[in-house]
């Protein structure tokens, strides 16, 4: 009886040491897109939603205010060192245009890298902020 109480107690150590340890070995990556409305116009954000069923969402973004468009995250068994591309792309499908003035035409690029401003933090539990700020000079007539 005391042999099988003690068998009890090392399986029990060995199952949870395997999976406090298969646990350890696990790393997260996230990736967050933001657009920030830095300009003098009141904008609409057209964008998918993607969660359990295709969503086009609209949101109306004051100046100064923030909209977080893209929210991705991973698991994966390595270190995440490199940050990805912060661009929109085309299955992000996010349409802006200006409320306050509806002759406006949005022709900031979303596609253009150098526009977006990027936090990236490496590691077993990397994170990606990415941010596009919609100025004055992103509307024309």
């Amino acid at each position: 009886m005391e042999l099988k109480k003690d068998l009890k107690q090392i399986a029990t150590i060995v199952i949870g040491t395997c999976m406090l340890l298969s646990f350890s070995c696990e790393t997260d990556h996230s990736t967050e897109k933001y657009i920030l409305n830095l300009s003098e116009h009141t904008v609409l954000v057209q964008y998918s939603e993607y969660t359990y069923d295709y969503v086009m969402t609209y949101t109306e973004l004051l100046p100064q205010d923030s909209l977080r468009v893209t929210q991705n995250w991973s698991w994966g068994r390595q270190e995440e060192l490199n940050a990805a591309t912060c661009t929109i792309t085309e299955s992000d499908s996010i349409l802006i245009e200006s409320v306050t003035d509806s002759t406006l035409l949005f022709t900031g690029d979303l596609a253009n890298e150098n526009r977006w401003y990027s936090d990236f933090t490496p590691g077993r539990s990397s994170r990606q902020v990415c941010k596009f700020a919609i100025v004055n000079n992103d509307f024309a007539e």
